[in-house]
């Protein structure tokens, strides 16, 4: 008997492995010192020192003193000693030791300005691209999704019972998760596909349309589905799918992106794990 989850059968990562929420992977913590490094010590050679007066000088400092809590007589102002203390920190921490020391420089950077126009916009587009869960919102790190949101899609690939549902629900995962090339309108268009799957399979009818599919559903079962609910499930299937939708005039909508296409992940999977359970005789 085949004891491997429907995602290991499929090849497929585990989900908290592609949105990294509690966890950090090589490509991440480099892309963090990268943007540290290409901001802040902007200006500097290997070679030189950091005047205290300066402001990497004065953030270096608060952060020996402050978050290292080291000696300030023994802090050493060679750019090339601190590169490499940073770097090792971030290579070798622990991933939330590592956004600690990333919210030390955000919040004490005199250079307000400098700050949000340039490191933040940088450092999320790299939080973004490596999948992490968090972002710089207010100069704080912020989760951007959590265990709940994480554990509907989980329950939805380690269910065989839903093979074609879970299928989709992967494939929107993937194309979201793709660090290089990611899909974040087929993304869209694979979440709402999976909730038009799985009605389907409650109705036993493989052609009808999810507006039409939520109706069938509550007037020929016991299953009762909130107006509201319903009613913006179906203004989503229209927006992925008619002249105004992702398939047509939304194709290239430039700023449609990763929170868009992970909100319609999280909340078509949460969708289709609350049918399954009223549905669960039917199926």
């Amino acid at each position: 008997m085949d004891k491997k989850r429907f995602s290991e059968r499929m090849g497929y990562r585990n989900v908290r492995s592609e949105i990294q929420l509690e966890s950090m992977d090589d490509g991440l913590r480099t892309a963090i010192w990268n943007a540290i490094h290409q901001t802040f010590f902007q200006g500097f050679e290997l070679h030189e020192y950091i005047y205290k007066d300066t402001n990497l000088g004065k953030t270096l400092l608060y952060i020996w003193e402050n978050y290292f809590e080291k000696p300030n007589d023994e802090i050493n102002q060679h750019v090339l000693i601190w590169t490499h203390i940073l770097k090792k920190y971030i290579n070798e921490s622990m991933w939330f030791e590592v956004y600690d020391l990333l919210e030390q420089f955000i919040k004490f950077w005199p250079n307000k300005y400098e700050l949000d126009n340039k490191f933040v916009p940088k450092i999320n587009k790299k939080l973004e691209q490596y999948l992490s869960g968090y972002r710089v919102i207010v100069h704080e790190i912020s989760p951007i999704t959590d265990d709940i949101e994480i554990s509907e899609i989980e329950t939805i690939l380690e269910d065989s019972s839903l093979q074609m549902v879970s299928i989709q629900i992967s494939d929107s995962l993937q194309k979201l998760s793709d660090r290089e090339f990611p899909d974040y309108r087929g993304s869209i268009k694979d979440s709402i596909s999976a909730v038009e799957t799985m009605c389907r399979m409650i109705t036993k009818n493989e052609n009808i349309e999810l507006g039409k599919a939520l109706k069938t559903i509550e007037e020929k079962t016991q299953i009762e589905i909130h107006p509201a609910l319903k009613e913006a499930y179906i203004k989503l299937y229209g927006w992925t799918s008619n002249d105004q939708g992702i398939r047509h005039g939304l194709m290239d909508y430039p700023t449609l992106g990763f929170a868009e296409a992970k909100f319609m992940l999280v909340a078509c999977s949460a969708f289709i794990n609350l049918l399954k359970e009223e549905a669960k005789d039917l199926l």
